[in-house]
């Protein structure tokens, strides 16, 4: 079951070390999820605790899975993480895929002589998980989103992806910052 929420970021000190919350607009949240007066809290209660750059890597790939195939978000993310999760990872696949068409709106905008169906599915897909953080999720200052969307670019996609990666996502944060 989904419950709708909305409204910023806030990180809970000592007290609660291992929890992040994010307060994002319009996203439909699994019931899994902590849920408390519209914050989603992120806490690791079971599976794993990975590293956010491996978080981003096997989101990547889930989402890249998902892109023009019959598969099931469920299917694509057991594919990918064989049985184990991890909630920033959960919540790039489901954020990213549950907001693709108002990401996709978004990215059109910021394409120059490309047209999004196009562009080459890793690229696609690495603009939109990036887009989906930058809109989304306040808890990594743009030029680390940036800095990830480059590498992950570097490390799945062809020579020249880093720098169409780069341009794109640069000429985004510079109107959204305008």
């Amino acid at each position: 079951m989904l419950m709708h929420v909305s409204a910023s970021l806030l990180f809970y000190g000592c007290a609660a070390p291992a929890v992040i919350c994010w307060n994002i607009s319009n996203l439909e949240v699994p019931r899994d999820y902590l849920y408390n007066g519209g914050i989603i809290s992120l806490k690791k209660e079971t599976g794993i605790m990975m590293k956010r750059h491996e978080a981003r890597e096997k989101a990547l790939q889930t989402l890249f899975q998902l892109d023009g195939t019959e598969l099931t978000i469920e299917e694509a993310m057991e594919h990918v993480m064989d049985g184990e999760t991890d909630q920033f990872y959960k919540l790039l696949v489901e954020g990213t895929n549950s907001k693709q068409q108002e990401i996709d709106e978004k990215l059109k905008g910021h394409l120059e002589n490309w047209s999004l169906e196009r562009l080459p599915k890793v690229e696609r897909t690495i603009l939109r998980m990036a887009v989906f953080e930058l809109e989304y999720m306040d808890d990594a200052p743009s030029r680390v989103v940036m800095n990830e969307a480059i590498e992950l670019s570097k490390t799945f996609g062809d020579d020249k992806s880093s720098r169409f990666v780069n341009g794109v996502l640069s000429k985004f944060t510079d109107q959204t910052a305008n």
